[in-house]
C-alpha cells in the first residue's frame, strides 16, 4: 500500500550539524603492494555496513529467526497430529444404529436448519460429545453417553448441530493456525481463547432459540459435565459440548433473563467490517518517521 508519513519522532540533527562533527580515529592499514591506481582504486572503492552473520547483532537475528520458524513448526506440527488423530478416532468409532437416537438427532437437524447429513457414533477414545469434520460432519459419543438420559442426549445434540451450522470446525482450525504463527504474540492466544468460549456461547444461545427452556438446558448440562470423568483429547481441533473451565460463565449467560441472543444484523455486521479494514489499511500505511527542523519529513529508516 502507499505510505503516508506521520512526523512523531524526535527531529534529527542538521546535516551540518553533522558533518561538522569530529570524525572517529580510523585504523591506518599497512602497504599491502601494487600500484598507486589500483591502491586509489580501493580506496574510493563504496562500502555498505551489512550486518554480517559473524558479526554480534548478525548472530543474534539469526538465531532469533531460527527460534521463532523452529517452534512455529512445532505448534503446527502438533496441530497436524490432533487432527490426524481425530480422524482415526472418527474412522475408528463405532455407528449407533439405535433409531430413537437417530430420529432425535434428524429432530435436531430440522429445528436448526441443518440440511446435510451427520454421522452419528460411538468412541471409547473420547470422554464428552465432539463433532468431527466439515463436509460430512460426525457427531461422536463417549461410552459414557450410553447411561444418559434422552432428554440430555437431545440437549447433546442440539448443541453439536448448532456447532455443524455455525462452522466452528473451520473457525477452530483458524485460530490454531494463527496461534501456530503467531505464537510470540500473546494478544493472540487471548483472542483464540476468547473466541472459543464465545463459540460456546453461541450455541447455547441456538439450542434456547431452537426451543429450550435456559433452566432445562441449564440443568441437563450441568448433570452431563458431573458425569464426565475423562478430559476431551482433541479440545483443540474439534468444538465439544462442555469444557469444565467456562461452564460457570456458560450457565449464568444461559440463566440470564435479558441476554440478547439473537444473530448479528447484516448493517451491523457490515459496518464491523468496514471498521476493521479501516483500522487495518490504517496502520499499514501510516509509518512514524522523525520530523526535520526545517519543515522536511526525514524517514526513521534512514
Amino acid at each position: 500500500l502507499p505510505s503516508v508519513s506521520l512526523p512523531v519522532l524526535p527531529a534529527k540533527a542538521p546535516l551540518s550539524a553533522r558533518l561538522d562533527a569530529p570524525l572517529p580515529p580510523a585504523d591506518v592499514e599497512p602497504y599491502s603492494g601494487g600500484t598507486v591506481a589500483e591502491q586509489d582504486g580501493k580506496d574510493a572503492a563504496p562500502t555498505t555496513a551489512v550486518a554480517a552473520p559473524d558479526r554480534p547483532e548478525g548472530r543474534v537475528l539469526t538465531v532469533a529467526v531460527l527460534f521463532t520458524v523452529g517452534v512455529a513448526s512445532l505448534l503446527f506440527l502438533r496441530v497436524l497430529l490432533s487432527l490426524g488423530a481425530a480422524w482415526i478416532t472418527a474412522r475408528r468409532a463405532q455407528p449407533i444404529a439405535d433409531p430413537i437416537l437417530l430420529g432425535d438427532l434428524d429432530d435436531a437437524r430440522r429445528r436448526l436448519g441443518v440440511s446435510g447429513a451427520v454421522d452419528l457414533r460411538e468412541s471409547t477414545a473420547i470422554g464428552v460429545p465432539v463433532v468431527w469434520g466439515i463436509f460430512r460432519p460426525v457427531l461422536l459419543l463417549p461410552v459414557e453417553a450410553r447411561d444418559w438420559t434422552r432428554e440430555q442426549l437431545q440437549v447433546v445434540f442440539l448443541h453439536e448441530v448448532a456447532h455443524v451450522a455455525r462452522r466452528d470446525g473451520v473457525g477452530l482450525l483458524l485460530a490454531r493456525v494463527t496461534t501456530a504463527l503467531f505464537w510470540f504474540q500473546p494478544l493472540v492466544w487471548v483472542l483464540a481463547r476468547i473466541a472459543r468460549r464465545e463459540c460456546e456461547r453461541c450455541c447455547d444461545d441456538l439450542v434456547i432459540a431452537a426451543g429450550e427452556r435456559p433452566t432445562d438446558y441449564a440443568e441437563r448440562l450441568l448433570a452431563i459435565v458431573r458425569s464426565m470423568v475423562r478430559p476431551d483429547p482433541f479440545a483443540g481441533v474439534t468444538p465439544a459440548l462442555a469444557q469444565r473451565s467456562n461452564l460457570e460463565s456458560r450457565l449464568v449467560s444461559i440463566l440470564r433473563p435479558d441476554q440478547r441472543r439473537g444473530g448479528v444484523s447484516r448493517g451491523r455486521l457490515a459496518a464491523i467490517v468496514v471498521t476493521a479494514a479501516f483500522l487495518l489499511v490504517g496502520t499499514a500505511m501510516v509509518q512514524l518517521v522523525a520530523a526535520n527542523p526545517a519543515g522536511h519529513l526525514v524517514d526513521s529508516k534512514a
